[in-house]
This record gives structure tokens, sequence and C-alpha cells, in this order.
């Protein structure tokens, strides 16, 4: 970490030069102010160690310097005083600037005279510029010190100088500092100001050199700054930047590196690291920006790039801070760090990525065990290992000598620090960190005695003093000495985990580690572990005993989530419409409900919730009370309660107040009130008793005006008849308005009970015989058959048991009319997969004693329609069929497209191939080929009609049905043919395979040809025939359990002696053949535009013509539509020409043939002919053959000169056999 001193002022021990201020001001009433300047850089007193970081390109300019450099550079310090309220933009009020000039780093002091109790703005800038020879005593006038990276006459716009011969990247000279500062002036000061920088600094660092094979170390790069602003100038009076931004050039930086120069400290001490890029940029005051850039790294300046890398993120930069990018930036982009440093210091951790362990203090001596590789333990108050690779000490052959660290050493002889860091008590400082930056092991062998000395290389982290600590061991070393490591197993219930291993041989304890209170030691083989819920846990367990140890084995367990309580609610329904509800609750003895005790009548209970339309009074009980008995009365707090109720709470209670009525008996009383009674709405209610007690409402008898019955629950033998307030609904003696007698119910067959006139309560009354009116008995109602739905298909049958007394039964279906059926099934016949509704009625022969039953209501879906797999006629079937009108539907693969406008096409199944000629959209559109999405391979439905076509059966302008994934395999190659010349060489054939994935195989029956495959690709090779005979062959090409393909090949007999090789097109290289007029190449580069693909055969229908030959052979026929006229270009030919000879003709129905052959070279014709024959013969091979005697490069051009003069394609003449003889 880097400290920020403060300097008293001190005499300048390295002053250069000068400049002092011409005092005009007097000197009356002023006071003396001393000011110390420091730069930011390590908190040591710089005259004597500047430079112990040089070339670390983690540090400033300060650091960087060497004394070498120090000889080319000052270090300038500039001070403005202004007016304390100075925002920016105003001028100093000291008269002139004062400029102090070191050649070497130290700080500085100014000493100048102000008016005193005022508060002023010292504003200080430092950079560095051109060494100068200027002496103190010289005239103020030759002090003047020219700007070398920043211009400074205005330390308001402070601004970059960035002409090439100046401005760079990779420069720390760029480096430089300020200052602005309030300070209140009164009788005199002594003040310190320590600069900071206005800049962010940003290095980007490679560590993959080692792995940029076959590329030479960096030496060039190229940075493009974009995106984000990089700005220009700052104002160091009021510490913000300016508006200026750099442009154009000014965000290019191009330059050379190299592994040495200029850093070769730090992360550049090890071979497989480069500082590649460092740069300082002005950056905002207090917040953190970003920057974009793209970095291209070269061998050299014009040379091969090794890698471009876009940090096309948002790189971090901040005011005073080192943003470090770091990883492997020359091969891959996998393993990129950034990383910004608060105190622009670089705190180097050796290692990077490795796993490494922290170990503190003292060190005493150890062994070496053997556990695969062999591990020297140094043990004392902290332990710490260094591990030897096991080949390298086995029998004894580790000889003496010196050992270096693993990340320098050649395999077989590794040492590994696992130590990252400690700390190192030295008499003269106190317990400060440390690192390990590299060490040594000595180690000698006498015999079983081994004496090792571990000499490590410590840095403070601090200050970056280095120290070494020396540790020696002497004595035997016991090979294989150590226990077993026990292997853990983890189990986990809940926040419990049992940790369990088996016995270990010769273990005495365990040690268990991993948590807090550990570690633990144990003779048992388990351990048992209570912690948090829901929490990972790491164990690690060790078998020891007195002298030995095993490897530790680390176990990993997560205890189970906290177990969830549930909680439950009381559920109380109001029947009785209480006008509150309280609840009186008590736990069982011994049992605590979590509730606190309440006087009677308990909890009024006020919150409600509806479930199921009923509203409910809720109480919540506490997780307490879960599994617990509860026992609760409840109460309107006013006398009226329910009996003791309880319940066990594993789920919700429900609790009412509904008393159960009483069941009536058969008897009927009647009431006929007097007038006194039966005003005001007046209604009525019986109070029985005798057996208990209950209210029971009173109705008016139907047909009568002051006549109440009521149905005398079973026994109860008195009553009293009483009027109720109409007002309230409750029955109870508050609501009672009059009453009668106490009375009895009568046995001697009387009913009614009418009240005396002009009476009001207990006035009496009589008892009578009354027999209300009986209504006619309504017919009965038949029982609701029971009806069962069976689909199958779109076919419901409905059954029902028979209804006793029906005669018979009606179904509807919907909306439609009934239909009656006698027996107790019904078939109905619908459409497929839909859903009907049925309604089934028993309707009965006696209608006046029954009644239609209540409809029994059934719905039912039928079945989804049978799926009818369609049938196809088969390629074999259709080319047997005879041509008529008749429509085939046909299925197979695409295994051939002869044209995509039209879209013509080789169907195949598994009986055979059809031609068809025309593919058409659904409703008969032709050209339909693009539109449908077809291509080779795919499966394809159409509907097409019997023809042919010069006696070949085909189909034509076939209906498009269906495109399926397709399912036929079967494969194509590039070309039929190989041609060699004499010399031999190479050629490849492409294989395309097509729903399959099946590998390619190839073999040739003629060691003269030697074959390759490479995925679908097999290339064909033969050496220089010496022979002066034509060797023939045939490569057999196979994919899978396929079919062979013969592709034959020949390579040219050496020509006579004297005799100049000549050579033929290789038209034959084209894969397959096109109707259409395309433009493509040839394998060897014949370049045709305008030209269809056709190819020979045994008849004479499009794409195949005999006159062209077998079905090898390939010609390409020019176009003669004037508008796209076919060409056809040889490429560069180099043997010369002596004879050139082609056959041609009219695959078509035309009559004129007019082309031009010429011949090229350097880009002139040097000789033409025109071939002219209006009168030509279709389906006619027609012979070119003439002297050319051209020596030397050549090219042959075809071009059709379109004689009809025709808009449309006429005049279409194809071209192939095209032959030539060498020429010296």
């Amino acid at each position: 970490m880097k400290k920020i001193l403060s300097f008293l002022a001190l005499a300048l021990a390295f002053t250069a030069c000068q400049t002092e201020p011409v005092e005009t001001v007097s000197n009356d009433g002023l006071v003396d102010v001393v000011l110390t300047v420091d730069a930011p850089e390590l908190g040591v007193t710089r005259a004597d160690n500047d430079g112990q970081n040089a070339k670390n390109s983690a540090f400033g300019a300060i650091d960087f310097l060497t004394d070498a450099d120090w000889a080319n550079y000052d270090l300038r310090y500039i001070l403005e005083v202004y007016d304390a309220n100075e925002d920016g933009t105003g001028t100093p009020i000291y008269r002139e600037r004062m400029v102090n000039c070191l050649d070497k780093y130290a700080p500085t002091t100014f000493a100048l005279r102000l008016v005193p109790n005022r508060e002023y703005k010292f504003v200080v800038f430092a950079d560095f510029v051109a060494e100068g020879n200027a002496e103190l005593t010289e005239p103020a006038d030759k002090l003047a010190i020219a700007d070398l990276y920043y211009e400074t006459a205005d330390l308001r716009n402070v601004t970059a100088i960035t002409t090439e011969q100046t401005w760079g990247a990779m420069n720390e000279v760029r480096d430089a500092y300020f200052i602005t500062k309030n300070v209140h002036v009164s009788t005199g000061l002594n003040e310190t100001l320590t600069l900071t920088r206005p800049f962010a600094k940003l290095r980007v660092i490679a560590t993959d050199l080692d792995y940029i094979a076959g590329y030479s170390a960096p030496g060039y790069v190229e940075v493009t700054y974009k995106n984000e602003p990089i700005y220009k100038s700052f104002n160091a009076v009021n510490g913000k930047l300016n508006a200026e931004q750099m442009a154009g050039d000014e965000l290019f930086y191009g330059y050379e590196v190299s592994k040495t120069i200029p850093y070769t400290a730090g992360y550049d001490e090890f071979s497989t690291n480069q500082t590649l890029f460092t740069d300082y940029l002005l950056a905002v005051e207090g917040e953190q920006t970003a920057v974009n850039f793209e970095m291209v790294v070269y061998e050299s300046k014009g040379g091969r790039e090794i890698h471009r890398q876009d940090f096309n993120t948002q790189i971090p930069i901040q005011r005073n801070h080192l943003t470090t990018i770091v990883g492997d930036l020359l091969t891959t982009q996998a393993n990129i760090t950034i990383e910004i440093d608060d105190n622009f210091v670089d705190e180097f951790v050796r290692g990077w990525g490795d796993d490494n362990t922290t170990k503190i203090n003292v060190w005493n001596a150890g062994e070496l065990n053997a556990d695969g590789d062999y591990t020297f333990v140094v043990e004392g108050e902290n332990d710490f290992e260094v591990t030897i690779n096991a080949a390298a000490v086995e029998n004894q052959k580790l000889a003496a000598g010196t050992y270096v660290l693993a990340e320098d050493a050649e395999d077989g002889e590794k040492l590994t620090f696992t130590v990252e860091s400690l700390q190192a008590n030295e008499t003269t400082r106190a317990l400060v960190d440390v690192e390990v930056i590299g060490g040594t092991m000595d180690v000698v062998v006498n015999g079983e005695e081994y004496a090792i000395t571990l000499d490590l290389v410590l840095q403070f982290v601090e200050d970056k003093d280095v120290r070494h600590a020396i540790y020696t061991y002497e004595g035997p070393i016991a090979f294989g000495k150590v226990l077993d490591t026990p292997k853990v197993e983890a189990a986990v219930e809940g926040n419990v985990i049992t940790l369990t291993w088996g016995a270990v041989a010769d273990a005495t304890s365990y040690t268990v580690s991993g948590v807090a209170d550990m570690p633990v030691v144990t003779e048992e083989t388990t351990y048992t572990f209570t912690g948090e819920y829901e929490t990972e846990y790491t164990f690690t367990v060790v078998a020891v005993n007195d002298n030995l140890a095993s490897q530790p084995y680390t176990v990993v367990a997560t205890t189970d989530a906290a177990p969830v309580v549930e909680t439950y609610k009381l559920y109380f329904h109001n029947v009785a419409n209480w006008s509150k509800v309280y609840a009186h609750i008590w736990a069982n003895q011994g049992e605590d409900l979590g509730l606190e005790s309440v006087e009677w009548p308990g909890r009024e209970l006020t919150e409600t919730e509806e479930l199921d339309g009923v509203t409910y009074y809720v109480f919540q009980l506490p997780a307490e009370a879960t599994g617990k008995t509860v026992n609760v009365v409840f109460n309107d707090g006013a006398g009226t309660q329910t009996k003791d109720l309880a319940g066990v709470v594993e789920g919700n209670l429900f609790f009412d107040n509904y008393v159960e009525p009483v069941a009536p008996s058969d008897v009927v009383l009647y009431l006929q009130p007097n007038a006194n009674w039966n005003v005001d709405g007046a209604r009525f209610a019986a109070y029985f008793f005798g057996n208990g007690e209950t209210w029971v409402d009173m109705t008016l008898v139907e047909g009568e005006t002051n006549i109440y019955a009521v149905t005398v629950p079973a026994g109860f033998e008195s009553v009293i008849f009483c009027r109720m307030n109409p007002g309230a609904a409750a029955n109870n003696w508050n609501n009672k308005w009059n009453q009668t007698a106490d009375l009895t119910v009568p046995t001697d067959g009387t009913n009614l009970y009418t009240v005396k006139e002009n009476t009001w309560d207990n006035g009496g009354g009589e008892w009578s015989v009354y027999a209300p009116a009986v209504e006619p008995e309504e017919p009965t109602a038949l029982a609701t058959p029971v009806v069962e739905a069976a689909v199958e298909g779109n076919v419901v049958t409905l059954t029902w048991t028979a209804i006793e007394n029906a005669a018979k039964y009606g179904i509807t279906v919907g909306t439609e009319m009934p239909v009656f059926v006698e027996g107790t099934t019904y078939v109905f016949t619908g459409e497929y997969e839909t859903e009907y509704t049925f309604n089934v009625v028993a309707v009965p022969a006696d209608e006046e004693t029954y009644a239609v039953s209540e409809a029994a209501v059934v719905t039912a879906t039928t079945e989804a329609a049978p799926v009818v797999e369609p049938t196809y006629t088969t390629v074999a079937e259709f080319l047997a069929a005879a041509e008529d009108d008749t429509v085939y539907t046909l299925k197979g693969t695409i295994t051939r497209v002869a044209n995509t406008s039209y879209g013509n096409f080789d169907l195949t199944d598994e009986t055979g191939t059809v031609y068809i000629y025309g593919l058409c959209s659904p409703e008969g559109a032709q050209k339909y080929w693009a539109e449908s999405g077809a291509k080779l391979g795919d499966d394809i439905v159409i509907k097409t009609t019997r023809t042919s076509f010069n006696g070949d059966p085909q189909g034509k302008n076939a209906i498009f049905v269906e495109l399926l994934p397709g399912t036929l395999a079967f494969y194509t190659v590039s070309t039929n043919a190989v041609d060699f010349t004499s010399a031999g060489g190479e050629q490849v054939v492409n294989v395309a395979a097509y729903n399959t994935d099946a590998a390619v195989t190839a073999t040739s029956d003629n060691s003269t040809f030697a074959v390759n495959v490479d995925g679908y690709n097999v290339t064909i090779s033969a050496a220089a025939n010496e022979l002066e005979e034509e060797v023939t062959g045939n490569i057999i090409i196979k994919v899978g359990d396929l079919a062979e393909t013969v592709v034959k090949a020949s390579l040219a007999a050496k020509p006579a002696a004297g005799v100049v090789e000549g050579g033929s097109s290789d038209f034959n290289t084209i894969s397959d053949t096109n109707t259409s007029y395309v433009s493509g190449k040839t394998t060897a580069g014949w370049a045709y535009t305008n030209c269809a693909i056709f190819k020979g055969g045994t008849s004479d229908s499009s794409p195949a013509f005999k006159m062209i030959g077998d079905a090898s052979n390939r010609a390409l026929c020019m176009n003669g539509k004037t508008s796209a006229k076919g060409t056809i270009t040889s490429p560069t030919i180099t043997t010369g020409c002596g004879t050139l000879k082609f056959n041609y003709g009219l695959p078509f129905s035309d009559t004129k043939i007019k082309f031009t052959v010429d011949i090229i070279q350097n880009g002139e014709i040097v000789k033409t002919f025109t071939v002219d024959n209006s009168s030509a013969t279709k389906l006619t091979k027609y012979s070119f053959e003439e002297a050319i005697d051209v020596a030397g490069e050549f090219q042959i051009v075809f071009k059709n000169l379109s004689p009809s003069n025709s808009t449309s394609n006429k005049d279409r003449t194809a071209i192939w056999d095209v032959e030539w003889t060498g020429m010296n």
C-alpha cells in the first residue's frame, strides 16, 4: 500500500534551477509565507531512494525513473496565488507565478510575502520538462523553461501537447501533479501541500507469452480509443476538466514494444508476462467513468497480427487510480481480470489464480511425508508446506543441489510453494504483512540423512522492502509413514449433521474441524453436529496417532430448512344471531396453549371470514397450540352460552351455537287470537315446556285469515301461545307482547284454542275441534332414471334401470324434439368429437297418480374421427400406368433437382424414380418451387397425371400437397470423372449425403490413384505419369450401406519427347444438371454465365441428351436470349495451344448456331473464330478443330452471338469435350 507523507520545509538538496518573482509590494505589513510541496509517491525521503520501483508499470514517473533517466528530465513545480473565492475563471492576484525546477525528485519550497488576515487559494502544478542547464545566478529571463508534454501558460487551461514527437503511450514521464487549496494567512505560515494527479492511469498486461505458438514475441501495438470521450485539457485552479477532447489521430497510438523495454519489474519480472499498454488519461474529479478501446498486437510493425482485442465493455477509470487489465490477452478472451487500485500502487500477487493458503509467524523443522508427491511440512506456531514432485524423490533420485520454484522449474523437479502471505517479526520494525515472492531449496543427501535449507524471499507489502527468511532441517526422512485418509459421509436430518467414517488402521483418534468451537478430537468414528437451519457447513476429518496424521478429508453438508409449524384457527358460526360473541378458552392440565389468561366471558371475537357462503367469527391460535387440546365455551356475554366444547388442534376447528331442533310430533295445534291480539302486523309463536323448553313459530293456515298452526314437538305436553313483537325475529320472552295461560296439550281430540275476546294476557279461552280444508293430492313424480352413457366412435349408447310405474321414457338431445322409447336403452349417432347433452325422463302410464320424473341429465363427447391413412401410388405403379387423365397421389424423396424455376425434379421411393416436370401450387399455379420450400432430400406429396416425353414416362405439372421430413437416404457426388494431366496432382470429389449421418468411405482399384476421405470430401491424388500411355482406374465411393458410386479416374500419358502436353475442360466436375440458365465455375475455374447444365444419356429428355455421350459427361448450353447471352471462359492455361477442338450442338428445336471462339493473351484477342450454321439440325453433334499455334499462357472464350436476335430463350447452343494440345 502507498503512504502519502507530509514534509516540513526542507533545504533543496538537489536544486538545479530556481526562479524568484520580482517583489514590487512594500514590505511594510507583509508576512512571510513558506510553502512545502511534495509529490504523491512512496512515503520515504525520495532524494536517496527514488527508483526502487523502477521499470514497474504499476508506478508513476517518480518511482519509475532511474538515475540514468533523470539525466534527461527535470521536475518542474509551478505556483500561482489566487483569491480564495476564485472559481477558476479569474487571474492570479500575486503578480508573477513562481517556478522551481529540480533535476531529481525531492519536495520543494516556495517563500513569498503576503498581506495578512486574508484567505488565499494556492495552485501548484508539477510536470516533467527536458533537462535544463540554467544556473541560479543567471537572470530570470533566461530561466524560461519550455513546456514538454503540457501547455502551462495558463493554469486554468493546462492542455496536452499531442504532437507525434512528444506524445505517446508507454511514456511514464507524461505523469503530472497538482493541488488547489484555500489557506488563511494571519501572522505567518508554514504550510505543506501534497500534490495529487489529475489523471487515471490505464495499463494492459498479457500473461500468456508462453502460449502464442507459431508467433514471435509482440513487437508492435496499435491502440484506438472509441465511444467514450478522452479529455485533452483541465483547469488546475478548480480541478475540473475543460470541454476540449482528443479527436482524430489523437485517439490512436502505434508504438513498438519489447519484453525488456521499458518495463522489467512487477508483472514483467516473469517470462510469461508483458505490459503491452500504459496511458495517462485526464479523469473526472470524485467519480468513476469508463473508456473503450481496441488493441491490436503484431509481431513487428507491418508484421503478422498476433491477436486483436476489443475492450468494448465499460473499463473503469478514476482520478489518481490505477486500472489494470490482466489476463490471457494474446490467445483467448476467457481469462481477463480488471482491477482498479485506489492508491495508484499495484499489489502484485505471485501465482495468479493459484489456490493459496495463508500462513503466519515463526517456523521450525519438519519432515517429508509420502503421499503421491512429497510434502515438506514446516511446523511451528502456524504450519506451511512445500511439495516436491514424487518422481524427483523416489529411490533417492533427489540429487544434491538447488531446486527452484515450480513456475521456473523443469517438469519432474518442481517445488511448489503453497504460501501466499505470512508475517515476519523483525526487531527493527513492527509486525507487518509481507508476501513470498520467490525462494530456493537446497537438498543434500547423505545416505538416509537429508540436510534441507529453505530460503524464502519475502517482500514487505507496505514499502516493498525485500528480506530473506531461511529455514533448515537435518535428519532422517521417513517415507511412506502417513495414515490412510478416512472416507467421511455426512447425513442430514433437520439442523443435525452426522459424520461417519470407517476406522483407519493405526489411528488413535480423529480431529474434526471446520466450524466454531473446533477442532474436536474424538476416538469414535462418528461425530454429530447441531447447527443453524438451512446453512452450509464444511468439515475436515484427519486420522491421527502420536506421530502421524492422514491427509484431511473434506465433506460439505447443508442443513434442512427449518420445519414449518402450522397454525390453525377456531371458527364459530353464530347461528343464533347473538349480538356479540365471546370465546372463553382454556388448556388441559399440564399443557400450554401460548395464550394469556382472560377472565369470563373471555375474548370478544370481531374478526370474520366467509367460507362456502357462511360467515364465521374467527380466532387465531398461536403455534404453541398446534397438536394440543383446546377447550372453549362460546357465549354472548349476557348469559347465553354453548356447552363446553373441545378439540385437538390438528387443523382448523369449527363450532356453532346451533341447537338441534326437537323432532316434531304428528299433533298440530291451532290458535285463533281475538281482535285485540290480531292487530299491528302481529305474529305468533308457541312456547312448549315440560320436557325442556323450545319456541316454535306459528304460521297462518292457508285459506284462513285468523287461524294459526303449529306442530307440537315430540315429548312436550305444555304450551303457551304468545303474540310476538313483529319487529323482532328472535323468539324469547323479551320479544313477547301477549300470552295465554299455561295450557296442556289436549288429548281429547280438540286442537283449536280460541282466545277470549276483549282480553290481553292470560284472559282465558276455550279448546274446540278444527278441521282445515284438505287440498287434493298432487300426482307423485316418478323416480328419476339413473342414466349411463357409453361412447364408441360417434355412437353414444344410453342405458338406465327400469323405473317402477313408468310406461316409456323420453329422451331429448340438446334442443331436439324428444324421442320416446319403451325400453331402457337408446342409441344415438352424432358427429365425431362433439359434446352432446341428453335429458331422460320417465313417463307414467297412470298420469292421475304419477307425474313425469325429473330429467336425468348426462353429457357425453364422441371420439375423434378415426384417422384414415392416405394411400399413395408407388413410383413403380405410376410408371406402369397408362397415359390418361387419371390423377395419382405420389409420395417420395426429392433426389435430384433439375430446374428451380418451374420445379423439375426426380421423385424416388422404394420402388423406383420418376421425373416430375413442373411443380404447381395447390390451386394449380406454375413455378411454385421456391414458395413450396422444397429442397433436395425432402419428402414431398404431389398429385399428377402420367405423361411421357420422348418415350420416357414422367409426371407433369404436379399439384403440391405437402412437404415432409426426408426419409430416403441417398447421396450425390460432385463429379463422376476426374482427369489428370500427366503431371498428376489432386482433385476433390464432394459428397453430399441426405437423410443419413453415415460415414463416407472410398477405395481405389488402381494404386496409381490414392484416396483420402475427410468428412464428406474425397481427395483423389496421382503422381506424375512416367509412362507414355494413359492410366485409368475406378474410385469406389460409398456412404454407409448405400449403393456404391464409381468415379472414373484417368492420368494422361507422359508426352513424347519434345511434345508439350495439352489439356481438356473439366465440365464433368459440375455435380448436377440444371435446366435453368445460371452462372458458376467448375473445379478448375471454367466460368460460365447464362448457361444451362446438361449431361449425356441413352435418350433425349432434358436435361439428358444422347449427342453429349454417357451420363457422366457434362455440357454447358449457352443461352441466345439477347438480354442474357451465354458465355464460357476458361481459366488461364499455361501449356500453350497447338490445336483446339470441341463438340457442339442444338439440344432444343432451334435452327441457328452462331458463336465466337476467342483466344486471348495478355488481355487481348490474338485469334478469333466464328462458328456459323443457320440451318443446323436439332440433337446433332457438330465438331470444331482448328490449329491455334499460340505459345505461353492463354484463355479460351466462347460467346453466343444470338443469331435470331430473340428476346426469349433461343439459339441455345451446347458445348462439350473441349480439348487442346500443348505448344512450346
